[in-house]
């Protein structure tokens, strides 16, 4: 079937609302056809068919056709849905898209095929075969459509889409106000502060390469990549704090930041995430550049992470206005060093290097009062948000409870026990069912509401809100919370440990005394008994180059052991450069693979300094394998 129709002829289009006052004059006998033609400059013959065609189908429906108007093509009167249903279809397609529950091409045109089966439409006989509808038609209805097109979405959490709403949002800017209002901040006194990941392997930018291609490859540094958070502090003045990064290491370093912007402070966290006590450096780094004090404080704006002790996404202004040029560059900067560097791999401590420049370029003046700006942070401004910029909290809307106006009216008493439950059914069980058209008029809405959340079960946890934490009421209860944290934690340190140690009576194995000869190679009669007792590793312990030792990796129920062998260490011994040996099963002898695995562990991941190892005779393949005089059979060692 021709998708797009190229004209034959040169004629130019018939403007429709000149043929429909030719056909009112002709149809009051004002004017014949004739008179009609001449005067309003159309053809007699056309206009005469065009009469014609309006009275038969007037005299035998009483009614004109419901599909299209009357002069348009043959093409358009065999279409499956009237405009005005296309228009339905429209509607519903772009509402769905702004609650974020927007549908693929293979669920429109399944909803296209049960509206026309609804509507008792004539369509296609494959729709009834394949159960939705045509290809062509979907086509068709995009290019009949402009204002939809096919968009691949950013992902987006439940929480943080249903969070942006008017009450939350409400809520926050009078916290905001009451907070200007009360100390008179001038602008360059009004931070935010927010965090977003970098990691050693970044989205690559778009290539030329040829056309038709279908796979097109970019050199990266890995298959995954190691994350750094990054924390970014700006300004209501344009002005911007140096960064701060915190690595996935244990002890941070200075040399983490060498070649990063000016001032910037590297932090070190095993997961490499902000945690509540690096947050308390971060404040330190705010109180060295701007040095506040009660006569002379500073608004900090955060987000709702547990770590900073509740601001939407769409509220805070680094994420609306910054962080997106500042990854887009940040991309070609990691492209444009793999392309100059080949063969190097990006590690965690050329990050500070590489953000250097798309920092400079993106925490400009420009972007970042913008972002405050468009936020209505600064200047304030509560009505910049529409209610189309809540659509997204369309699916967890829900009727106020009996226990919720109990609880905002009295903080006594128990609220909620006599509320009923809700039954026990799935999120988008509960939808709206009242179609929005006139009464009497089918709408897709029918055959597929839009998803609407069920109540909330009566839990106890407090949900975040927007708060000002350094009143009095908040910091009360955050104290409150600490104290309850630390009860379990007390507890844990009066539970008596049970350590293992291995018999001091254990000997030596003597390499002399190897029954191994004639080159057979065999673990049999190899009992871990038999050697000396552990060298537990302790922070004492010295560990050096060419020091065999037993590396630890956690797995999500268990923790796996290698043994390996350590080639460099690096500056204050925190952390080391290992090769790894595999283990010949079933017995307990090791050996180096044939291609090398090479790695950086940390000093806590040690967990035991191994003494010597003791080589095997025999022939040139068994001597490859050592054995060590340490017990590792309560180990899982691979």
């Amino acid at each position: 079937m021709v998708r797009t129709y190229k004209r034959k002829t040169s004629r130019d289009d018939i403007d429709e609302t000149i043929v429909a006052r030719a056909l009112t004059e002709i149809s009051n006998g004002r004017m014949s056809l004739r008179t009609a033609a001449s005067e309003f400059g159309l053809k007699k013959s056309m206009l005469h068919k065009r009469f014609k065609k309006q009275r038969n189908t007037t005299e035998d429906s009483g009614a004109e056709s419901d599909t299209v108007d009357q002069g348009k093509s043959k093409y358009a009167s065999n279409q499956v849905f009237s405009a005005e249903e296309e228009n339905m279809l429209n509607s519903y397609l772009l509402k769905s898209s702004s609650i974020h529950y927007g549908l693929t091409l293979r669920q429109t045109r399944t909803l296209a095929y049960e509206y026309a089966l609804k509507l008792n439409k004539k369509f296609p006989n494959k729709w009834n075969v394949e159960k939705q509808a045509g290809i062509d038609w979907m086509k068709s209805f995009l290019k009949r459509h402009k204002n939809i097109s096919l968009r691949k979405p950013e992902n987006t959490s439940l929480a943080r889409a249903t969070s942006f709403n008017p009450a939350n949002v409400n809520a926050f800017f009078c916290n905001h106000k009451s907070v200007l209002e009360k100390f008179k901040f001038e602008p360059n006194r009004i931070l935010n502060l927010d965090e977003t990941g970098i990691t050693t392997v970044l989205p690559s930018p778009k290539v030329l390469t040829e056309k038709g291609k279908k796979q097109v490859g970019q050199i990266v540094s890995s298959e995954r990549g190691q994350l750094v958070t990054f924390v970014g502090i700006i300004t209501a003045t344009g002005n911007a704090l140096p960064p701060i990064y915190v690595f996935p290491r244990v002890h941070a370093k200075d040399h983490f930041v060498n070649g990063g912007p000016i001032g910037a402070v590297g932090l070190a966290h095993k997961s490499g995430w902000m945690t509540a006590e690096l947050f308390m450096n971060v404040l330190k780094h705010i109180v060295h550049h701007l040095s506040p004090s009660k006569e002379n404080p500073i608004l900090l704006l955060i987000d709702n992470h547990k770590s900073h002790i509740s601001l939407p996404a769409l509220l805070q202004p680094l994420d609306v206005g910054v962080y997106g040029p500042f990854k887009a560059i940040l991309k070609s900067t990691f492209n444009n060093h793999m392309a100059t560097h080949p063969g190097k791999q990006i590690t965690i401590y050329d990050i500070p290097q590489l953000s250097k420049q798309p920092f400079l370029l993106s925490f400009i003046p420009k972007n970042i009062t913008k972002a405050f700006e468009a936020t209505g942070l600064w200047p304030l401004n509560e009505l910049v948000f529409t209610e189309a910029d809540f659509q997204s909290s369309y699916v967890s809307d829900r009727p106020v409870t009996d226990s919720v106006v109990n609880s905002n009216l009295s903080n006594t008493g128990t609220t909620g026990q006599n509320a009923t439950r809700p039954e026990n059914k799935s999120v988008l069980d509960e939808r709206d069912t009242t179609p929005p058209g006139p009464s009497g008029i089918v709408t897709p809405e029918v055959l597929r509401p839009y998803p609407k959340a069920a109540p909330r079960r009566n839990v106890q946890r407090r949900t975040g809100k927007s708060c000002i934490y350094t009143s009095t009421p908040e910091m009360d209860a955050i104290k409150n919370k600490e104290q309850e944290r630390q009860i379990p934690k007390e507890k844990k340190r009066n539970v008596k440990r049970v350590i293992f140690e291995s018999s001091p009576d254990k000997e030596h194995m003597d390499a002399e005394d190897s029954s191994e000869e004639g080159g057979s190679f065999s673990d049999e009669g190899f009992d871990g008994n038999d050697f000396a007792e552990e060298h537990s590793i302790l922070d004492s312990d010295v560990i050096s180059t060419d020091d065999f030792v037993l590396v630890k990796f956690a797995t999500k129920k268990t923790f796996i052991y290698y043994v390996a062998l350590v080639q460099k260490l690096f500056e204050g011994g925190v952390e080391c450069e290992v090769k790894y040996l595999r283990r010949k099963l079933p017995g307990w002898s090791f050996h180096f693979p044939v291609i090398s695995d090479i790695a950086t562990v940390i000093r806590d991941d040690i967990v035991l300094k191994l003494p010597k190892p003791v080589n095997h005779k025999g022939t040139a393949r068994t001597s490859d394998y050592f054995k060590f005089g340490v017990d590792l059979t309560k180990y899982n060692v691979n």
